[in-house]
């Protein structure tokens, strides 16, 4: 096993524990069919893509997620000044999107068999649970939400357009932080100077799209290095010389299976 996909796997280790198991299993012949276990904190591993859940609950994701709606309701009113009931509106819609979610996550749980299950309703589950994941993922109070289309009904035009600022800013820092993330993957095979670390970092981030960054999954430190194998090899070669070519094009072969399930993930990588 290479060093980058132990790293991968360590990182990936929620759904890997259980995935790669049954991979090895399935292609055994036997007779009697595997068992596997299935638990509360499994459950919740697959749909916040963390295995640090208080008593199996769930209950650090949905503060994750209401911190986070609190601070963004608090940076806007100290930018844009809002009115207390303009403020109440906001927070308001943004708990009603939590809500809404964590009412489908305790249904879903409810309706997972837990305990000793086969391979085949194992796998089952693991598909069931992704669209919540996804949901996750991209944020509750994000396009399409309540709390997004209450800041277009309630908020002044220039609220808005400091809001939309905010918002892009804020996109920008975290698609920044994943291609960051992803780099260290690459120097896990090929060590970058300084220089070329952040020239990668700017090619990446001109080839690619913010939103990335709310797809993925568990293979979010893939993307970057997945869109690098799209940019222009004349362009890279300005940066990289002949051994590193070789190194980075090995690399690029050998997370290209990745790609499918990024794109079930949400993700679609964009050829430059």
């Amino acid at each position: 096993m290479t060093l980058l996909t132990y790293s991968f796997f360590r990182q990936c280790w929620p759904v890997w524990a259980t995935l790669v198991v049954v991979s090895l299993w399935s292609t055994q012949s036997t007779a009697q069919e595997r068992m596997f276990q299935m638990t509360e904190q499994q459950f919740n591993s697959w749909v916040f893509e963390s295995n640090g859940f208080d008593s199996g609950s769930g209950q650090t994701g949905r503060q994750k997620v209401e911190f986070s709606l609190e601070a963004r309701c608090r940076q806007l009113d100290a930018t844009a000044d809002l009115d207390e009931s303009q403020l109440q509106k906001l927070q308001l819609a943004g708990k009603y999107d939590i809500q809404r979610f964590f009412n489908d996550v305790d249904t879903a749980r409810r309706q997972t068999p837990m305990g000793n299950i086969p391979q085949v309703e194992l796998n089952r589950i693991y598909q069931s649970i992704q669209p919540l994941s996804r949901r996750y993922q991209r944020g509750l109070n994000g396009p399409g939400s309540l709390f997004e289309k209450t800041v277009r009904t309630t908020l002044r035009d220039d609220q808005l357009a400091i809001y939309e600022a905010q918002e892009l800013e804020r996109n920008r820092r975290r698609h920044e932080a994943l291609v960051r993330s992803g780099i260290a993957m690459i120097e896990l095979s090929m060590p970058l100077t300084e220089k070329q670390r952040e020239e990668v970092v700017s090619v990446i981030m001109e080839s690619s799209a913010p939103n990335l960054v709310s797809g993925g999954g568990y293979y979010q430190l893939l993307i970057p290095i997945r869109q690098m194998s799209r940019v222009r090899e004349e362009k890279l070669r300005t940066i990289f010389n002949d051994v590193e070519m070789k190194v980075l094009k090995e690399l690029f072969r050998k997370t290209e299976p990745y790609d499918q399930i990024l794109e079930q993930q949400g993700v679609f990588l964009v050829d430059e």
